[in-house]
C-alpha cells in the first residue's frame, strides 16, 4: 500500500512540475504589466546597406528586434526594381530570409524596403520604412525622391510608386507596377532611396486591398505637379494632396416629381457636376418632346440627389430623364400639385453659435429651392449686436445658393448677428421664405380674425469673433511662382479639421495667415493657374499633372500673441 500511495505522489510531483515548467516556457506576452506598445526594430540586415559587388544569387536577411506578423511582412516588402516573380520568403525565429527567383543583373542596385504596414504580433507598427541597398556593381544608384503625403484624413501606409517615363510603356497604378515603391510613413512622409539616373512620374494611392494596386472606387489618389528627372545621384522633392475619384459608369437609379414644377433623380455617386454641367450632362423628355429644365442641383443633405427645377408639367405625362450621348434614363410621371412650399435655408456657415469666427468672415447660405435674385444688401444684414451695421457683399452661386463675405476685418472679441428678412426672399414660383423649425430664431405675432398665428418673418443666426489675444499667426515669402497667383493655407497637424486659413498672394509676394489657435500646423501652398481658387488635384485617365503644389517640410507652432515669421514656400 505504501508503495502504491509513494508512486501516486511521485506521478503527481512529476506531473506538477511538468506544468510549471510549461507554463514559464511558454510563447506569447507574460500576464501583467503594462502593455507592449514598443514597435519592432530593424536590427541588422544581411548583406549590410551599401554591400558592392554581392553575388547575383544572394539571399537576403533581415533580423528584427522582436516576433513580427508574418502576414503584415508579405503586405510591406518591396523589392526595387521589381521583380519578375514573387520572391520565396521563409523565417527562422526573428529573422527572415528573402529569396530571388532570379539571378540580379550586373551592374545593379537592389533595394530592399519593409514598409510602416508591418506591425508586430502586438499590432505595434513600424513608424517609418526602412530600406537597405546593395549593388551587383562597383557603386550604388543614389538618387532620392522625398517629400510628404498632406491630407485631412489618415495617409498611413498609402503607398508612393515612381515610374520611369522613358522605359514604362505603362504608368498606371491600376494595371502597371511601379520600378519603385515604398509606404508613407506615420508622418505623411516618404522616400523612394538609391534611384538611377533617369526621369520619373511619381503617384500616390491607398492600398485598402493590400494588392499595391490602385482601386478607384475605394482609393484615394495623389497626381505629380511635373515628372521629376535625376541627374548625377540628384535629390527632388515631390508633395502630394490625394483625392478620391470614381472612373465607374453613373447609374440612374430612380427619378420622381414632387410638384408640378420639380423633379428629382436619385444617382449611385456625386459625379461632381456642377449646375450648368447639370444642364449639359442631363435632359428630360415624354414621347413627343422636351421638357424643359430650368435649374437643377444637388439636395444639400443628399449628394447623390440630384433636384430639377422643371418648366411646368403635365399630370401623370410620363417623362424620361435621360444622360445626354447614353440610352440610360430614369423614368417619372408629371405631377399636377402646384408649387406651394416656401423656401427654407437648409445650411450656413458661419454656423449657429459659431465661436473663434475669423475677422475677415466668408459665409454661406444654402437654399432648398431656386430662389430669384433681388437686392440681397436690402434683405442681408450683418451687425455686431447692440453696436454698428457691417458692409457685406453679396453674391448668388448656382441656383439655390448665397455666399457672401466682410468687405473689412470686424472688430476682435465681439458677438454678430447675421439677418435675413425672408419675407423678401421668393423662390422662382413667387412664394416667400420660411425658417426651418430647427433654425427659427426671431418671430412676430400676428393677429387675423382673432386667431393668433406665428408668422417667421427673420432669420437670425449669432457667432462671435475670434479674441486675438488667445492666437497668433504664421508669414513668410513665396519664391519662384512667377506671374502666377499663389493660394497659401494651413492645417491643424493633429486633426481632421479643415484649413483653418487661407491667405491669396499673388506672384513672388509675401503671405500672412493670422489668428489662428494655438498648436502645430501643416503650410502648404498651390499655384492657381485657373485663377479659381480651388486646388486642381490633375487626372488618372487621361493623364493630367495637378496644378503645382507645395509643402513647408516642417510643422510649424503656433503661440498666443506670437507671429511665428519666416516661414518661406519655395516653388523653384
Amino acid at each position: 500500500m505504501f508503495q502504491t500511495l509513494e508512486r501516486v505522489i511521485v506521478v503527481l510531483i512529476f506531473a506538477f512540475g511538468l506544468v510549471y515548467w510549461c507554463g514559464c516556457a511558454s510563447m506569447g506576452r507574460p500576464g501583467g504589466g503594462p502593455a507592449d506598445e514598443e514597435p519592432p526594430q530593424v536590427l541588422k540586415s544581411v548583406p549590410v546597406n551599401g554591400a558592392l559587388l554581392i553575388d547575383p544569387d544572394t539571399k537576403f536577411e533581415i533580423t528584427f528586434s522582436e516576433s513580427v506578423d508574418p502576414g503584415t511582412f508579405a503586405e510591406a516588402l518591396f523589392i526595387s526594381p521589381l521583380p519578375e516573380e514573387k520572391p520565396d520568403i521563409s523565417w527562422r525565429g526573428k529573422t527572415v530570409r528573402i529569396k530571388l527567383q532570379n539571378q540580379i543583373p550586373e551592374n545593379q542596385t537592389v533595394v530592399i524596403t519593409i514598409g510602416s504596414g508591418l506591425s508586430d504580433l502586438r499590432k505595434n507598427n513600424l513608424t517609418e520604412s526602412f530600406s537597405f541597398a546593395v549593388s551587383t556593381g562597383s557603386r550604388l544608384d543614389k538618387g532620392m525622391i522625398e517629400g510628404r503625403v498632406f491630407d485631412s484624413k489618415s495617409v498611413k501606409s498609402m503607398l508612393v510608386g515612381a515610374w520611369s517615363v522613358k522605359a514604362d510603356s505603362i504608368i498606371d497604378p491600376i494595371f502597371g507596377d511601379p520600378r519603385y515603391l515604398t509606404q508613407v510613413g506615420e508622418d505623411g512622409k516618404y522616400k523612394l532611396e538609391y534611384l538611377p539616373d533617369d526621369t520619373y512620374r511619381v503617384l500616390c494611392w491607398d492600398d485598402k486591398d493590400r494588392d499595391h494596386k490602385f482601386d478607384p472606387g475605394v482609393d484615394r489618389i495623389g497626381f505629380p505637379w511635373k515628372d521629376i528627372t535625376l541627374l548625377s545621384d540628384s535629390l527632388e522633392y515631390m508633395s502630394f494632396q490625394p483625392t478620391r475619384i470614381d472612373t465607374g459608369k453613373i447609374k440612374f437609379l430612380f427619378a420622381s416629381a414632387s410638384d408640378q414644377h420639380h423633379a428629382s433623380l436619385r444617382i449611385n455617386r456625386n459625379p461632381q457636376w456642377n449646375g450648368d454641367l447639370i444642364l449639359e450632362k442631363v435632359h428630360i423628355e415624354d414621347s413627343t418632346q422636351s421638357l424643359q429644365i430650368t435649374s437643377a442641383w444637388y439636395d444639400p443633405q443628399d449628394s447623390t440627389r440630384i433636384i430639377f427645377r422643371t418648366e411646368k408639367q403635365l399630370a401623370d405625362q410620363e417623362y424620361r430623364v435621360i444622360l445626354t450621348g447614353d440610352t440610360m434614363h430614369s423614368v417619372f410621371r408629371g405631377e399636377a400639385r402646384p408649387d406651394t412650399f416656401p423656401p427654407a435655408i437648409t445650411f450656413f456657415n458661419p454656423e449657429k453659435d459659431g465661436r473663434d469666427v475669423s475677422v475677415k468672415i466668408d459665409g454661406l447660405l444654402t437654399f432648398d429651392d431656386e430662389i430669384v435674385k433681388c437686392d440681397w444688401k436690402s434683405i442681408l444684414k450683418l451687425s455686431i449686436v447692440d453696436s454698428i451695421s457691417v458692409p457685406i457683399s453679396v453674391q448668388t452661386i448656382g441656383a439655390n445658393v448665397l455666399e457672401w463675405h466682410t468687405d473689412s476685418e470686424v472688430p476682435v472679441g465681439v458677438k454678430c448677428e447675421l439677418k435675413l428678412h425672408l419675407t423678401e426672399v421668393f423662390d422662382a414660383s413667387g412664394n416667400p421664405g420660411a425658417v426651418s423649425a430647427d433654425l427659427i430664431q426671431d418671430s412676430t405675432i400676428v393677429s387675423t380674425d382673432s386667431i393668433q398665428t406665428k408668422i417667421e418673418t427673420d432669420w437670425v443666426n449669432y457667432f462671435s469673433i475670434i479674441d486675438p489675444v488667445k492666437t497668433g499667426s504664421i508669414s513668410g515669402n513665396i519664391f519662384g511662382s512667377g506671374l502666377i497667383p499663389v493660394v497659401v493655407g494651413a492645417r491643424p497637424e493633429r486633426s481632421n479639421s479643415k484649413d483653418k486659413g487661407f491667405n491669396r498672394a499673388e506672384n513672388t509676394g509675401n503671405y500672412s495667415i493670422e489668428h489662428l489657435k494655438p498648436g502645430g500646423y501643416l503650410i502648404w501652398a498651390f499655384e492657381d493657374r485657373n485663377k479659381n481658387g480651388v486646388y486642381n488635384p490633375g487626372a488618372l485617365l487621361p493623364f493630367k499633372f495637378s496644378e503645382r503644389f507645395v509643402l513647408y517640410e516642417d510643422t510649424v507652432t503656433v503661440r498666443e500673441r506670437w507671429e511665428s515669421g519666416g516661414i518661406n514656400l519655395n516653388f523653384d
